[in-house]
């Protein structure tokens, strides 16, 4: 491809000359115009055509939210990075358009006007040119309305089959639930979250890519939505059925076990497969220290993280998920997950909580 044509939105003129200005130092990257406010952004966006939009939230006349509503609701065929201040209400408002569309957030480092947005180079020319090459065959802006709370759990027809456990394991008694989800993670759980029962009785452990600042928001805007307790996990708290624990966005979510009561683990700030935090690094601890005694669920979101994760934890003899094709907004980590054969089962995003209660209630390892 040619380069990446973006088009810079931003309510402030200092932020659109200098995110511009970063972006062109880069040769793979052409600044194809700028807009102040939404409105002025959906005309550009249909006259400039651009592959990538990085879009600020809080503008006059139609701010963030708005324009990704009207995106979808023209089915416009264009990527978005939103790039947003650290308040408290911005980042409330940056997970919602997360929610609504938008691939990727990176947060300008000192408010709304950030004279030092240099500090925030790189993550954005990166993330520029991740969404930018994803396969269109990968990304799915608007996925299909899957909000039934009782859809059929039935696997994608063309899945490969799942790798052989070897003859020696068997399936196990799950401790704990374990997710892995990057881009559309927050719209994606939006629609998985409410569909858990106020009894589930698993410890749900969960690695979405996204910033630290925004994971409180993130959790809050979760636990609007569903009768499960949902919180930042902190090193050291004893995990408990019935309550979400989101890793920070700085350090790995791991466990450990004492006594027969199971621990977050949340020090390791290393990369693994790229990320921190990781859905390797995840699912391995697991893997490890319960014996694969888990449900490990692998979800939308660009690249590899957590495929052979899931692999190795399948093998240890979790029950493993992975979503479809069809309902993933990036078809990244779980096609290669699907493609190693680490899934028993690959389910449209509807069907993966009722298909985990009923695995639960079946009791499959007790006939092992």
């Amino acid at each position: 491809m040619g380069k990446i044509r973006v088009l810079i939105v931003d309510d402030s003129s200092l932020m659109r000359k200098m995110i511009g200005r970063l972006l062109s130092a880069d040769g793979e990257i052409e600044v194809v115009d700028y807009a102040q406010n939404g409105e002025i952004a959906l005309r550009k966006i249909k006259e400039k055509s651009p592959d990538v939009v990085t879009l600020d939230v809080e503008m006059p006349v139609m701010n963030g939210l708005d324009l990704l509503a009207r995106l979808k609701e023209e089915k416009a065929a264009v990527r978005v990075l939103m790039v947003s201040a650290l308040t408290k209400a911005g980042s409330r408002i940056a997970i919602e358009a997360l929610a609504l569309g938008a691939l990727d957030i990176v947060h300008k480092p000192s408010g709304s006007i950030s004279v030092d947005i240099e500090r925030s180079a790189s993550e954005i020319i990166e993330k520029v040119k991740a969404i930018a090459h994803l396969s269109d065959r990968d990304v799915n802006i608007d996925p299909p309305a899957v909000h039934e709370r009782k859809a059929p759990a039935k696997e994608t027809a063309a899945s490969p089959a799942p790798a052989p456990v070897p003859a020696h394991v068997k399936k196990k008694f799950p401790r704990v639930l374990a997710i892995g989800i990057s881009t559309g993670g927050p719209r994606a759980l939006r629609v998985m979250f409410p569909q858990f029962p106020k009894d589930f009785p698993l410890p749900v452990l969960l690695v979405q890519h996204i910033p630290d600042d925004f994971v409180q928001s993130f959790a809050e805007s979760l636990g609007d939505i569903c009768t499960l307790i949902v919180k930042k996990a902190e090193h050291g708290e004893e995990l408990k059925a019935g309550a979400v624990y989101i890793a920070p966005g700085d350090r790995h979510l791991g466990v450990s076990e004492h006594g027969g009561r199971i621990f977050a683990v949340a020090e390791d700030a290393k990369l693994v497969s790229g990320h921190v935090p990781s859905a390797d690094y995840l699912f391995d601890s697991i893997g490890k220290t319960l014996s694969g005694s888990a449900v490990g669920v692998l979800m939308t979101g660009m690249g590899s993280d957590g495929a052979k994760g899931l692999h190795r934890l399948h093998e240890s003899g979790a029950f493993t998920i992975a979503q479809d094709r069809e309902t993933s907004t990036v078809f990244g980590m779980p096609r290669v997950a699907i493609g190693l054969g680490a899934a028993d089962k690959v389910l449209p995003l509807s069907a993966i909580v009722p298909e985990i209660v009923g695995y639960l209630a079946a009791r499959p390892w007790e006939n092992a």
